[in-house]
């Protein structure tokens, strides 16, 4: 890995320690795609902030571990990985103590990548997403997977999944989500490739990283963040809408597989109680058992990244009466010029 050295100090408050998923996707204010909503019904949510009771929701990431080839690397404890680090395309370990950005020589080799994610042995998985423009990311490229081997720290691709439709001119955007099962050793994938302004065609698969298959999960909807939860009613694999500040979820089986059909669990706006335009971009489980999503406006347009600006909602599962309450929500500082956890 070779370093290069940066002009500008990065942000000191984020640790390599606390690597989690991250989603890169940037938006216009006005955009091609509209909300296609039609039947979906309304949620019915809490807006006021309350006191978690006891936790009902457990993550499934916890196996996750640092890369082995970073034991190698000469890193302070505030060094961690970005996929938008100023001046650096792809992935890229700041390290801001040393005002310094390593990267491996493959890490550039998709154009710019968006989604990562860390599993059980240290490798990193990731994808492509255009930022201002398709110059080094071209629309048929955005559908696949790539994987930084956690020994030799090289990013090869994995595997491409297979879209509805053909890139559409009106949505730059192929996987826009990742998150990570521990249990299943299972990489879910969401993908709008093909959707139009007024066609929904975005899948969800999952990745069996045990035998190397990819199978369809979920189809016809347009999703975002996505997050896997053990809760009062077993596991669940939590997605956000694209067209929508809804949040489903979709019931899994031993294998990781889907069990069921998906129900509506809240809006971002009903829960919050404000005119949020956001969209849940990730969606993970904290510390205190809560779900944390990661709300960003999106409008299936490209758009200079530092021009949107967070917010994390914190939401907590009752587990008696399966009802949602809104704990607190807060804008992310900007990272536009930095990385993005």
């Amino acid at each position: 890995m070779a370093p290069y050295r940066t002009g500008k100090k990065l942000g000191d408050d984020r640790s390599l320690l606390g690597i989690v998923a991250a989603l890169l996707i940037v938006a216009a204010v006005a955009g091609a795609c509209t909300s296609a909503a039609g039947n979906v019904p309304t949620a019915q949510a809490t807006a006021t902030t309350a006191k978690p009771s006891q936790p009902t929701l457990r993550g499934t990431m916890a196996c996750r571990r640092l890369p082995a080839f970073t034991s190698q690397l000469d890193l302070s404890d505030s060094a961690f990985f970005g996929t938008n680090v100023a001046g650096h395309t792809g992935l890229a370990i700041a390290d801001p103590p040393a005002n310094s950005v390593l990267q491996d020589d493959t890490w550039d080799d998709a154009g710019n990548l968006g989604p990562y994610v860390l599993d059980g042995l240290g490798n990193v998985w990731t994808a492509p997403v255009p930022l201002t423009s398709l110059e080094m990311n071209p629309a048929e490229q955005q559908n696949k997977i790539y994987r930084v081997d956690t020994n030799t720290a090289k990013m090869v691709e994995y595997v491409e999944l297979l879209p509805a439709r053909p890139p559409s001119e009106f949505n730059p955007f192929g996987i826009v989500g990742l998150t990570y099962d521990c249990e299943t050793n299972s990489l879910y994938a969401a993908s709008l490739m093909g959707s139009t302004p007024t066609e929904e065609v975005g899948r969800i698969f999952r990745v069996d990283l045990d035998d190397n298959t990819a199978t369809l999960v979920m189809e016809g909807k347009d999703a975002m963040g996505l997050g896997v939860a053990e809760g009062p009613d077993g596991k669940r694999l939590y997605y956000g809408l694209a067209r929508s500040g809804d949040v489903w979820s979709l019931p899994l089986d031993a294998a990781g597989d889907a069990a069921g059909d998906s129900r509506l669990e809240f809006s971002l706006a009903a829960l919050s109680g404000t005119a949020t335009s956001d969209r849940a971009q990730r969606i993970s489980v904290d510390d205190d058992g809560n779900l944390e999503i990661k709300g960003v406006e999106f409008t299936y347009s490209l758009r200079i990244s530092g021009q949107t600006v967070p917010t994390i909602y914190v939401v907590h599962l009752d587990g008696e009466t399966g009802k949602w309450t809104f704990v607190s929500a807060e804008k992310q500082p900007d990272l536009s010029q930095e990385a993005q956890q």
